[in-house]
């Protein structure tokens, strides 16, 4: 259902593993010359593990609300809490007006909620504090857009993903060298994270695909 989404994050997925691959490779050449890369990539897989999980959630929200698009129906008919994302420009024109026009925008806001109207829903909504991905973004947007079940797929603790997104940060922002971080996992662990990585993206590919096709969405699906 949601090609698009499904095939990118699985790009995104395989250059992780790309990457491993290489880094087995070079740990079995061994050598003095091939430490220090080694360490640097090691870190550098940081960025490509943090880039699979900010493409799969916002992207998978952009195509979830692109899906909506289609074949919108009044506010009323969906869940209560995707109201704030679908009614977003109606709950802007509110927190952004002045005294003198406040009253009159919440006025529109509750009118637009009780409309036999058909929402008019944006796309390019992102329903979190920021596109800067860490585990609370998971559980925000599957309260947001109402998605049964939970954020992250069983066994998996939130803490890897705050960690890969800390490690990419520091890297990205130049607060530590990429073999500083990289210095201080085994193959094995980056492995372990990597395989979290495509755990958790292809969970939040389905998630979103059974709420479009079992229309959980809805208040009555």
């Amino acid at each position: 259902m949601l090609a698009s989404l499904r095939a990118g994050s699985g790009d995104r997925v395989r250059q992780s593993f790309v990457l491993i691959q290489q880094l087995r490779q070079m740990e079995a050449a061994g050598g003095s010359a091939n430490e220090e890369i080694l360490k640097i990539q090691k870190g550098l897989l940081f960025v490509s593990l943090y880039a699979s999980l900010e493409f799969t959630l916002t992207n998978a929200v952009s195509e979830f609300l692109s899906a909506l698009q289609t074949s919108a129906v009044e506010p009323r008919q969906y869940r209560v809490g995707l109201l704030p994302t679908l009614l977003n420009r109606e709950f802007n024109a509110v927190t952004g007006s002045s005294k003198k026009t406040n009253w009159g925008h919440k006025r529109s806001l509750i009118e637009r909620v009780f409309s036999q109207n058909a929402c008019t829903i944006d796309n390019d909504i992102f329903p979190a504090e920021s596109t800067n991905i860490s585990a609370d973004h998971f559980q925000t947007i599957w309260n947001q857009l109402e998605i049964p079940g939970d954020p992250l797929p069983p066994g998996v603790n939130p803490w890897t993903v705050n960690e890969i997104k800390e490690h990419r940060n520091a890297i990205a922002h130049g607060r530590e060298k990429a073999a500083t971080i990289g210095s201080r996992f085994t193959l094995k662990a980056l492995e372990d994270r990597h395989r979290t990585v495509e755990s958790i993206c292809a969970y939040t590919v389905i998630s979103f695909e059974e709420h479009l096709a079992q229309r959980t969405f809805l208040a009555v699906p």
